[in-house]
């Protein structure tokens, strides 16, 4: 929270924008290294896993849908993992 950086609201609402935005940036940047059919090819690894969470936080799945559609729908598919859609229920529905 920026908030707890910074005294002020307009200094907070600045760093907020400007975090979201360099974030938005860097997951634009991940995007284009996705491979098929998980991040890294062939095999599952924790970087899936990783996408599948990161995806339900800021800029939120709706951004992660319209900008990175590879992510996101790489996020769908290893959320839809048993075990992973567990986790995601407890800590995000």
């Amino acid at each position: 929270e920026p908030a707890k950086w910074v005294e002020d609201m307009q200094g907070a609402r600045q760093l907020r924008e400007s975090t979201d935005r360099h974030r938005e940036k860097l997951w634009q940047q991940v995007e284009a290294e996705v491979r098929e059919p998980w991040f890294l090819g062939e095999r599952r690894s924790a970087l899936d896993i990783y996408v599948a969470v990161m995806t339900r936080w800021r800029p939120g799945m709706l951004w992660f849908a319209k900008r990175t559609p590879k992510l996101c729908a790489l996020a769908q598919k290893t959320a839809a993992i048993p075990e992973v859609a567990a986790i995601i229920r407890r800590h995000f529905d």
